[in-house]
């Protein structure tokens, strides 16, 4: 954007926006989000023991907002700098706890929607900002950055409001001791139309999940675990391009989730498609260099804030890593790999096919709970499927009594759910 180029580039008459940037000033613009992200999902963990799901999501609002304020009234690299690494902090929060929230409250029978449905507004937030950035770009002022950066105070408003009406999880406050409050929580959270012997039974599943990893646990915290430029003159119009395929893809994934695919496959089959869509270019590149034409729930709840964090942080690592180094991948001034550099990406894509084959279990219609007990019994990834737990036996004989046909009331459930 030469509104943005005026206040934090150079002038460059070479260049036919008039202005230049410097590489460092990319790779810090881009890699301090993800440094932040990076602390703030590492950090995740400690913070959920003590504060919960909705503090952390109401300051990372809170810190959204002052980031924004920052990046809209400096002038100064610097000052944009910290900015940057601010929204970080408040975008490894959001990223983590509204996936951790929605895996703990979500039926089991509705999990896996309930999750994609993170990627999915992600890609509709891609859209509507690639829309924005493409027409405030001509823009030769302050606004042209200004005005996208600003959209970004609409959804945390949303969101601080919205959480005023939707309780904590439950699972995280039962692991606090507030039984009474946790019952209370998964209750509002539950249809008045589901079957009460269905609430009984997966309040019963809950209450011996929580027994169980009691039981178990030694600690909390990480040792208790281990027990762009490449040849497209229409950047901005590319960019919305590119996130409505990725809109598009996460409904596809959503119906094949629910009604075809489990997980193991659908990451298996997105794996691939990524690695070949990587391999393409780079393959038409080292072709014909420089020519337009070759550009074109898993884990306990008792830790799921420490285990989702940390491999939150862990992404985090490797995206900084990618921001950091692309620049001098693709820039004609440092090693004018072009698109070549999709090699990298393509054969990374073909090992995460490998991993999810051998070590990727299907969860698909699984609680919580029942996820704790297989992992604890060390089943193997590929019978996973097949295994029979004890825990849904044994909250069946806790709610048994009633007169009522329990395999009647969940299948009814499941269908509403």
């Amino acid at each position: 954007m030469p509104g943005f180029l005026k206040v934090f580039g150079y002038a460059d008459p070479s260049s036919p926006l008039g202005y230049g940037i410097d590489t460092t000033v990319q790779q810090l613009i881009t890699s301090l989000l993800t440094l932040g992200s990076f602390v703030s999902s590492f950090a995740a963990g400690p913070f959920s023991s003590v504060l919960g799901r909705k503090p952390a999501l109401w300051t990372a609002c809170a810190l959204n907002a002052v980031a924004c304020a920052i990046m809209l009234a400096t002038t100064d690299t610097g000052v944009l700098y910290f900015g940057r690494l601010l929204m970080g902090f408040a975008n490894g929060f959001l990223v983590t706890f509204s996936a951790v929230y929605n895996s703990e409250v979500a039926p089991a029978q509705l999990r896996g929607v309930m999750v994609a449905l993170f990627a999915y507004w992600v890609n509709i937030g891609s859209i509507i900002g690639a829309v924005v950035d493409n027409y405030t770009s001509t823009v030769l002022d302050k606004r042209a950055y200004q005005i996208p950066i600003a959209c970004l105070y609409i959804i945390p408003v949303f969101l601080s409001v919205a959480l005023l009406f939707i309780p904590e999880s439950p699972r995280w406050l039962l692991h606090q001791g507030a039984d009474s409050k946790a019952r209370a929580a998964l209750e509002r959270l539950r249809p008045s139309s589901v079957p009460a012997e269905y609430l009984e039974l997966e309040w019963a599943e809950m209450l011996r999940g929580v027994e169980e990893e009691k039981s178990h646990a030694k600690s909390v915290g990480v040792l208790d675990m281990f027990r762009g430029v490449i040849g497209i003159k229409q950047t901005f119009r590319y960019s919305i391009m590119n996130a409505c395929f990725g809109f598009i893809g996460v409904n596809v994934g959503m119906v094949l989730i629910r009604k075809v695919l489990g997980r193991r496959s659908i990451l298996m089959l997105g794996a691939t498609i990524c690695g070949l869509c990587q391999l393409i270019p780079a393959i038409a590149w080292s072709a014909k260099p420089a020519s337009k034409t070759s550009a074109t729930e898993l884990v306990s709840s008792r830790l799921r804030a420490w285990t989702a964090g940390t491999g939150t942080s862990l992404g985090y690592v490797f995206a900084w890593l990618c921001g950091f180094c692309s620049p001098y991948f693709i820039n004609p001034t440092d090693l004018n790999w072009g698109a070549q550099y999709g090699y990298i990406w393509a054969a990374s894509n073909f090992l995460c096919v490998c991993f999810f084959y051998l070590c990727m279990p299907e969860m698909k219609g699984r609680s919580l709970e029942e996820l704790d007990e297989i992992f604890l019994a060390r089943v193997a990834a590929k019978k996973f499927k097949g295994y029979q737990c004890h825990i849904t036996e044994d909250a069946v004989q806790d709610v048994k009594g009633q007169g009522v046909d329990l395999k009647e009331a969940v299948d009814r459930a499941s269908k509403m759910l």
